[in-house]
């Protein structure tokens, strides 16, 4: 263990070593060897002085030996083990203290400081307050006391937070609660489970194995263990640290609660997978919106049950509610690639290109295949011909015309946009339907041309296969007639 520095003993004022006590005429005379007693709590107070906490404890220990019922040298000790946070032994210490002599000040004030350590606060400031009533004007305690309200006030708060599902709020008044003395494994374990229901689960999984590391086999801490690998979908190793956990405490409520709920999620889930693969899509959508109902915190899961569900809306027509399931799949979990590909196709089947693409992309960040990067040329080539004229629309004609229809449609169309048929219109008018007769002769001169139409209908880019086109000549051409302009 590190050394202490001077620091360390002003947040353990009790502790330091003007307070330690070295009156001998406090032991009591019962036959035993009261100067070797004496002497060693003498250089424990010495190693103290100097910060060999380690040599101290054992000293105190060593004079205990001699004498056992010292209180100045148990109240020594139980700052010793304090200072190391061995808080059940500094515990066991301050109240032996307190039985051998109730009216020994400094051993409330040990305990008390124990108390605030392990998070029992109201008994804590009972400690104090008798330690208070003995010395009224010593200003440590005081302040002891006035730390304790402001605990009390803040926990008040942190539970609140937490109840709410406030739990940005509940780990800020957690940290505040650990800044202010409060060592317990049961505080650590709930900053742990707030950042774990926040969806912060690497922060909570830190949290919990640096506090194990102290408090081991804290079924609190456990518990929380076994919360990280649930809503991580992990559920064999969830399953094993939650039966950890109640081996540690067999009443721990919340691992017997958060049990049931893995099991019920499980099973539901797998009735849906079934009803899916027996194509009973009414039926998998009901159980997949049964099991979303359990555990709204479980994002991971959820986030897997939302893009099944969404399977289920694809197949019965909901193309909208599909999309609308997998957007909340992504917001529980924004590196889920199953989810970002089956929107990707459903945008696709939406005819909204520009978002499957987008979706593709992200696909790409997250799983460079080759396999990806080909789906994501594929979209970005539906992307552009979804946004190129559609010639077939413009001449009103359906994509598998013969030649015949094509050119009757291509005569009726460029009849009704004739710009001389529309002479006497505003001039916006004409406008319109100048650009339309332009339009429909592009796309004759495309779609005429057989050659021209295969590479249209393959997607290939289009700059030089319209390039160079006169639609006056084009309805010349097709009606014989002699004038550029000349109506049929």
């Amino acid at each position: 263990m590190a050394t202490s520095t001077s620091s360390d003993l002003e947040e353990l004022p009790e502790v330091s070593a003007t307070n330690l006590v070295n009156d001998s005429q406090m032991e009591c005379d019962n036959g035993l060897d009261l100067g070797k007693a004496l002497d060693f709590k003498t250089r424990g107070n010495e190693a103290f002085k100097e910060q060999r906490y380690e040599d101290a404890k054992e000293l105190y220990t060593k004079s205990l030996g001699c004498n056992p019922n010292s209180a100045v040298t148990l109240s020594n000790r139980s700052a010793v083990y304090l200072h190391f946070k061995e808080y059940k032994q500094a515990i066991e210490d301050a109240n032996q203290a307190i039985r051998v002599d109730p009216d020994f000040v400094k051993s409330y004030f040990r305990l008390g400081k124990c108390h605030v350590a392990t998070g029992n606060l109201v008994q804590a400031k009972v400690m104090f307050e008798k330690a208070l009533s003995s010395e009224p004007s010593n200003q440590s305690t005081l302040k002891e006391i006035n730390n304790c309200d402001k605990l009390i006030t803040i926990q008040s708060k942190s539970d609140k937070a937490f109840e709410d599902s406030n739990f940005r709020e509940s780990i800020y008044y957690f940290g505040q609660m650990i800044q202010h003395g409060i060592d317990s494994g049961f505080l650590y374990s709930r900053l742990a489970e707030a950042h774990c229901l926040n969806g912060k689960l690497d922060e909570a999984g830190g949290i919990c194995n640096d506090a194990l590391r102290r408090f081991t086999n804290n079924s609190d801490l456990i518990y929380v263990k076994a919360l990280i690998e649930y809503y991580r979908d992990n559920l064999e190793r969830s399953k094993t640290l939650f039966s950890m956990a109640l081996k540690s405490d067999p009443d721990h409520v919340k691992s017997h609660e958060t049990l049931k709920k893995l099991k019920k999620i499980h099973r539901k889930k797998e009735e849906g997978n079934a009803a899916v693969k027996e194509k009973q899509y009414e039926v998998a959508l009901t159980c997949y919106n049964e099991a979303l109902t359990i555990d709204p915190f479980n994002r991971i899961c959820n986030a897997k049950l939302l893009c099944n569900r969404a399977l289920c809306k694809e197949k019965l027509g909901d193309l909208i509610g599909a999309i609308d399931d997998c957007t909340g799949a992504i917001n529980l979990d924004e590196n889920y690639v199953r989810a970002f590909q089956r929107r990707a196709k459903l945008y696709q089947d939406s005819n909204d290109h520009d978002s499957a693409v987008a979706d593709y992309d992200a696909v790409m960040r997250m799983d460079p295949s080759q396999n990806n990067k080909a789906i994501l040329t594929e979209a970005k080539k539906q992307q552009k011909i979804a946004k190129r004229k559609d010639y077939y629309k413009i001449l009103c004609v359906n994509r598998n015309a013969t030649e015949d229809e094509i050119k009757r449609a291509y005569r009726k169309q460029a009849v009704l946009h004739h710009p001389d048929k529309h002479a006497s219109d505003s001039e916006a008018k004409q406008h319109a339907e100048e650009q339309r007769f332009k339009e429909v002769g592009e796309a004759y001169s495309v779609l005429s041309d057989p050659k021209k139409r295969v590479r249209y209908d393959r997607g290939d880019d289009l700059e030089d296969i319209a390039a160079d086109i006169d639609p006056s000549q084009i309805f010349q051409n097709i009606f014989n007639m002699g004038g550029a302009n000349g109506a049929p």
